[in-house]
This record gives structure tokens, sequence and C-alpha cells, in this order.
């Protein structure tokens, strides 16, 4: 059996964004929408709740490289069209 390597690393980084809880509605989209932006970027990228606050797993090491791509897709215009 050839040696199988598991295709994440071996640390998990973890990015908490408090701001994006679920006290409403909206901002429980908002956090689906930035999941849904940073799977084009990191295909491992997971996300969830706990203690009412949202967390990356898997995507950016840091939330300062999160902000720069979120600002890079603004800066060129790379947002999905409605079809």
């Amino acid at each position: 059996m050839p040696n199988a390597t598991p295709a994440f690393p071996s640390k998990l980084v973890v990015v908490p964004l408090p701001g994006l809880h679920l006290d409403s509605l909206g901002l429980g989209l908002a956090a689906l929408g930035l999941l849904s932006l940073c799977a084009r970027r990191w295909s491992s990228v997971r996300g969830g709740w706990r203690g009412n606050v949202f967390y990356l797993a898997g995507g950016p090491a840091a939330e300062d490289e999160l902000l720069t791509y979120i600002a890079g897709i603004g800066e060129r215009a790379e947002w999905s069209a409605y079809q």
C-alpha cells in the first residue's frame, strides 16, 4: 500500500472573527459569504461558530492576510455576478 500522507497541514491555523456572530441573520449570512470567498483561494478552508464567535480554519494565516485578500477582491472587482 502506498504511503498515504494527509492532505491537510500538520498545524491548522484558526482565525477568530468575533464580529460575525449569530445574533442576527445578516451577520450569519455575511460569515457564510466570507467563507465562500475564502474557498476561492484556500480550498481546505472551513468555518464554524463556537461560543458565538465565527472561526475560519485552514485558510488565511492571520486576520491581516484575510483583510488583504478581501480588499483585493474589491479593488479588482472580482466579485461574483448575479445569474
